[in-house]
């Protein structure tokens, strides 16, 4: 009896979610938009252009998503930290930041399927490239590394670099890849692509140690209530992958460089 009544219990709050979830993908529908937050400023994934309009991966890939739902879409750009706060706040309806799963994260948010496989990675002063070929030879007091404040960088250098070897924090990824490339800093950590996209527009300038040295699925973020659009979201990225779109999008943004002639002078 014990048994049929927790079933019971259990199938019961199950509906009683269901009924709650609707509301979220009805509303999409039925406004006839799809709010999107993230931060603008993570190349190649959102970044303004020369005209100051958003572009990049993670908006395109909205962007195809909000045509498949046949709805329009708004972009809602929002400061790193308050990503999640956002989203719980119901600011937005998902989020598409090129955001790594953790374990943190996924105590407050639900994640999609990972869309892509990321992972920190090194930008070092070029006149290093002879005696630092890995992050454990930046244990050293002598070195400066710097990341971007609340990343997945700044965790993987309080965690893997012993406490004598100096830190600075940025706000922007930008402003500490240029700190390496003027010499101000040893070392940056970013993800892969950010550093090999630097690495490539300043070639003997700076330096990109490729190998990743953490694992980052970068997924897509929706609220605990939302089984019904974690489901379809699911679903369409395994439509779009099948279907060739996402290679073509990958390809775009994540092979082809051409799009950086449309930043801003200086980025």
């Amino acid at each position: 009896m014990r048994k049929i009544i927790l079933v019971f219990i259990t199938a019961f709050c199950c509906l009683n979610q269901q009924s709650i979830c609707e509301d979220t993908i009805k509303t999409i529908t039925g406004n006839k938009i799809l709010r999107v937050g993230l931060e603008v400023g993570h190349i190649p994934f959102s970044m303004f252009n020369n005209q100051g309009q958003a572009f990049g991966f993670d908006i395109e890939l909205a962007k195809l998503m909000a045509k498949k739902l046949k709805v329009g879409l708004e972009i809602i750009n929002t400061q790193w930290s308050g990503i999640i706060p956002g989203l719980l706040a119901s600011e937005f309806d998902i989020s598409i930041a090129s955001m790594s799963i953790t374990p943190g994260r996924n105590i407050l948010v639900n994640f999609s399927k990972p869309y892509l496989i990321s992972g920190q990675t090194l930008l070092i002063k070029s006149s290093l490239q002879q005696s630092v070929y890995s992050f454990a030879d930046l244990n050293s007091k002598k070195y400066i590394i710097g990341f971007k404040s609340s990343s997945e960088g700044e965790k993987a250098a309080k965690k893997m670099i012993n406490k004598e070897v100096r830190y600075k924090s940025f706000k922007t990824l930008m402003a500490g890849a240029n700190e390496v490339r003027s010499g101000k800093i040893d070392a940056f950590i970013a993800d892969h692509s950010f550093n090999s996209y630097f690495a490539q527009k300043y070639s003997g300038k700076v330096h990109f140690l490729a190998n990743t040295f953490t694992y980052a699925p970068l997924a897509i973020a929706v609220r605990k209530d939302d089984p019904n659009i974690l489901n379809w979201i699911n679903n369409f990225l395994d439509a779009i992958k099948k279907s060739g779109e996402f290679k073509k999008l990958h390809d775009s943004w994540l092979v082809d460089t051409s799009w950086s002639a449309r930043l801003p002078l200086g980025m």
